[in-house]
């Protein structure tokens, strides 16, 4: 495992809510026979997968699907590629993971919505200055800024924005 990797596993460990780390426990236990394999198709992904566009293909060959979850839980990646289904946080994590490395500047965010409606995203850095926004299964942009690709999501609506 690369250091920035366990890093970032251990530093997260120590930020998740006490339900999350639970709920990844209780979960993880009905996929453990699918974890080496899922740990494997990560890695896979990661030597294979250099663009935002292949991950965006790669969710569609696997199948994955988006679920919205009735308890809002952050899931290890290898679990959202065990069940092949996640909501917008889980897809987040799992393409910071598969992308990790392969772009400078790429940025986990977050924004909230008029009402406290929450959406997880990346934003990616590409050529000309340009930023894309990915989400969920899919990828759009280019966008001038990073705050620009953020505001997608709601539009007007957008009453806050973070990056880590």
């Amino acid at each position: 495992m690369k250091f920035s990797i366990w890093i970032r596993t251990v530093f997260s460990a120590y930020l998740r809510k006490p339900w999350d780390w639970t709920a990844n426990v209780i979960v993880s236990l009905g996929y453990l026979k699918k974890r080496k394999q899922a740990k494997r198709e990560i890695e896979e992904a990661r030597r294979t997968i250099n663009t935002y566009p292949d991950l965006t293909a790669w969710y569609r060959s696997e199948k994955f699907v988006y679920r919205s979850e009735s308890v809002d839980v952050t899931y290890r990646p290898w679990i959202t590629v065990a069940r092949r289904h996640g909501d917008c946080e889980d897809y987040a994590e799992l393409a910071a993971e598969i992308l990790d490395g392969k772009y400078k500047g790429m940025l986990r965010g977050a924004c909230e919505a008029k009402g406290g409606i929450c959406h997880a995203f990346l934003v990616i850095p590409i050529e000309n200055k340009k930023w894309v926004a990915m989400s969920n299964t899919i990828s759009t942009g280019p966008f001038n800024t990073k705050e620009e690709a953020a505001q997608y999501f709601y539009h007007k609506n957008t009453t806050h924005i973070w990056f880590w």
